[in-house]
Formats: structure tokens, C-alpha cells, sequence
């Protein structure tokens, strides 16, 4: 048999288990060599500083991403946190204004002189919107103008609705002072655009409404203001009446209502099935979204950043160090 190597050069060029390498060796030289190698010093990239600067720059990598993370998913909690409080503004915001409307409504009707007197003394529109006014004077059908096409208000029945649609009439009127303003005088189908809806009076006398003082429209940047002369797609009080008074039609854009009157016929009311259909006040208080949408809106933006907190919180939490280092040796002896 050869002679074992020494020692050094053992420790060396054997593997981990120097004993498979061993085969041929006598007994007490193979267990001579054995200790030798178990002696020998270890290597300068085990050792204990080395193995602490590697272990302590793992773990500040790892914090620094742990609250990179929180931040990330806490901001996002934030921000569906303010949805919640903006859908409960708005919640607020609707219920004042149905409460307002609802008080201006159920006040009797005032003359239309005296709301515009209180406007121009800066009592504000505020305190005079969708207050109920009254108007007497003779309409002009022949310079009647149509808006549409619209869907049939709620008050009309949908078996006299049909299935096209319909325009609203509005209809320039002379007061007894001689002013000049636009009346909405309700919706009729389609089929009827072109035929004259007279009032139950004659058209050589004097007609008197309840309405609603209203504000313009404002259009669309795609969509022309009309689609001919008659048949406009959008209200623009001043617009319209620059056309029926001879003036330049041009194509004012928004509601600009400062200069002409519009008022939103709500009686006489003309029974179903007679035109054109009048609105109810109960419309001018009705939303598609509700204070209790609004609701919901909010329940479902803060349940959703609660959600996103306790799956952070689940996710980020710091764990306990005895049991990450239990975790690493029960990983490395396997």
C-alpha cells in the first residue's frame, strides 16, 4: 500500500467524505488521516465575520423591500380610503339639494317678475332655484322649435310612449309686459314633431303656466347644436331665440341662459295620452344615483381598503427571529 498523504495536502484535495477515498488505507492510518482533516483550519470565506457581513446585508435587503411593500399597499389603501370619504361628500351634497329643491318646490308659485327683481338685487339663484313661477302670455307656435330626440319622461305611460322616441316642444311666449321668453311646454312621440300641439286655448289668446325657471344645456364638442333649422339637439335659450327673433344664428356653445327666460312647463297638465306630456315636480328630485347608492359606494371603497391593511399586515408582518433562524438550520441539515 502507498503511504498517506500528509495531512495539509489531504485536507486539501479530499472531498467531504475523505473516507470513500480511503479504501485501500490501513486502519489506524485511515483514522490518523481522519482527525487530521477534521483539524485542519477552515477556509477564510466560512469564516464567522465573512458569514455575518453576508448574513446582516441579507437581512437589510429583506427590510427594505418588507416596507417598500407596506408603503406600496398602504398608499393604495389610502387612496381607496379617500374614494370612500369623497362618495360620502357627495352623499351629503344630494341630500341637501334634494332637501333644497323639495322646499322650493312646495312653495307656492310667485310671479316671474318677482324672482327676476330678487335676482337682480343679488338675493342669488341660489335662493330662488326650482322655485315655481307663474307666466301669463300668448305663444308663438309658428316659430315653435322641437329638441330631441329624448326619451319619454316618467310620467308618461309607456303604452302611449312608442318606440321611437319623441322631442321636447318649446315654444317662444310674449308676456303681458312685453318680454320675450322660451317655454318647455312638455315631450310628444315622434310621429307628432310635425304637427301643431295647441294649447287648450286658443292660439289668439292669452295662456297662463306654472313652471320652473331651468338653465341651457351644455353640448357636446362632437355634436352640432342643431340638425336644421327647427330641430335642435341641444336647449340654448339665447341661441334659439337669436334665431326665432331674425337675429344671427350662431352656434353658441354651453348653458348660457343669463339673457333668455326658459321655463319647464309643469301645468296645465294634460292627461295621459294628450300632448305634449308635461314634467312633475317629483322629476326634478330624482337621481339615477341616490344618497343610498352613494352609500353603498362608500361601504364598498372602505371595505375594500380594510381588505387591503389586513392582507398587508398579513403579508409584511415581521417574524419572530428564533423561528426564521430554527427555519434556516432545519433547512441547511436537509
Amino acid at each position: 500500500f502507498p503511504p498517506p498523504p500528509p495531512a495539509a495536502e489531504a485536507a486539501a484535495v479530499l472531498p467531504v467524505r475523505p473516507e470513500m477515498l480511503l479504501t485501500g488505507c490501513r486502519r489506524g492510518a485511515a483514522s490518523r488521516l481522519l482527525r487530521n482533516v477534521a483539524k485542519r483550519p477552515r477556509h477564510p470565506i466560512a469564516g464567522g465575520r465573512t458569514a455575518r457581513l453576508l448574513s446582516s446585508g441579507t437581512a437589510k435587503a429583506e427590510e427594505e423591500g418588507r416596507l417598500l411593500g407596506v408603503a406600496m399597499f398602504l398608499s393604495l389603501a389610502g387612496f381607496t380610503s379617500g374614494l370612500g370619504y369623497w362618495q360620502l361628500v357627495r352623499r351629503q351634497w344630494k341630500i341637501d339639494l334634494i332637501e333644497t329643491r323639495t322646499k322650493n318646490l312646495q312653495e307656492p308659485p310667485r310671479p316671474l317678475e318677482d324672482i327676476l327683481r330678487e335676482r337682480a338685487e343679488g338675493l342669488g339663484e341660489d335662493d330662488t332655484d326650482f322655485c315655481q313661477v307663474s307666466v301669463v302670455g300668448k305663444l308663438d307656435y309658428e316659430n315653435e322649435l322641437i329638441v330631441g330626440p329624448r326619451s319619454a319622461p316618467e310620467e308618461v305611460d309607456p303604452r302611449h310612449a312608442g318606440r321611437r322616441g319623441g322631442y321636447y316642444l318649446l315654444t317662444p311666449m310674449e308676456l303681458e309686459s312685453g318680454e320675450r321668453i322660451i317655454v318647455n311646454r312638455g315631450w310628444i312621440r315622434a310621429d307628432l314633431k310635425d304637427t301643431i300641439q295647441l294649447e287648450s286655448e286658443a292660439s289668439t289668446q292669452l295662456t297662463k303656466f306654472t313652471g320652473v325657471i331651468r338653465d341651457g344645456e351644455t353640448p357636446s364638442n362632437f355634436l352640432p347644436m342643431k340638425s336644421e333649422a327647427r330641430n335642435w339637439l341641444y336647449i340654448d335659450p339665447d341661441a334659439m331665440m337669436q334665431q326665432i327673433t331674425g337675429g344671427a344664428s350662431s352656434e353658441i356653445s354651453g348653458n348660457s341662459s343669463e339673457g333668455t327666460i326658459l321655463l319647464d312647463a309643469l301645468t296645465p297638465e294634460n292627461p295621459q295620452g294628450k300632448w305634449p306630456a308635461r314634467k312633475s315636480p317629483k322629476s326634478y328630485v330624482s337621481y339615477h344615483t341616490t344618497p343610498q347608492l352613494h352609500s353603498v359606494y362608500a361601504a364598498t371603497w372602505f371595505s375594500l381598503a380594510a381588505a387591503i391593511v389586513g392582507l398587508t399586515f398579513v403579508r409584511f408582518r415581521r417574524t419572530n427571529p428564533a423561528i426564521v433562524k430554527q427555519i434556516r438550520s432545519k433547512t441547511a441539515r436537509d
